[in-house]
């Protein structure tokens, strides 16, 4: 009879616990899987993409992208900044290609004339893209 409390029990075998002999595990902790990114979508920028005679006209809310391919474009506009379309000749370059009356030139050549430019520094450029499709014409 085994017995843990006898002090003089002769019989009495020696209670060993049993402890695992193997090397103690050490838990890793997983990484938090993360969500993969999103794929990166390049744009090319509009200033990139356009050419120096694509002007971009605001009428309202809307944009319009216009493309001049010859000169001369047949609208005028006021000496101030904003540009506003203030006519366009009747069977002209402007009207073939929608422009209008109360438009309002916010970009040529993909650079937004709007901020911080004056009107001789848009009317060059202006000037500039008719020279060029004159000269290409």
């Amino acid at each position: 009879m085994l017995c843990c409390c006898a002090a003089d029990d002769t019989n009495a075998a020696e209670v060993i616990p049993a402890v695992d002999k193997a090397e103690p595990k050490i838990e890793e902790k997983a990484e938090p899987k993360k969500e993969p990114s999103p794929p990166v979508v390049e744009e090319k920028a509009a200033e990139e993409a356009a050419k120096p005679n694509d002007f971009v006209f605001k009428s309202g809310d809307a944009e319009k992208n216009i493309t001049f391919t010859k000169a001369p474009f047949g609208m005028s506009f006021k000496d101030k900044v904003p540009v506003v379309i203030t006519k366009v000749t009747p069977g002209g370059h402007a009207q073939e290609l929608g422009i209008e009356v109360n438009m309002e030139l916010i970009k040529i050549g993909g650079e937004d004339i709007t901020a911080a430019m004056s009107y001789s520094q848009v009317f060059a450029k202006i000037q500039e893209v008719s020279n060029a499709l004159k000269q290409a014409a």
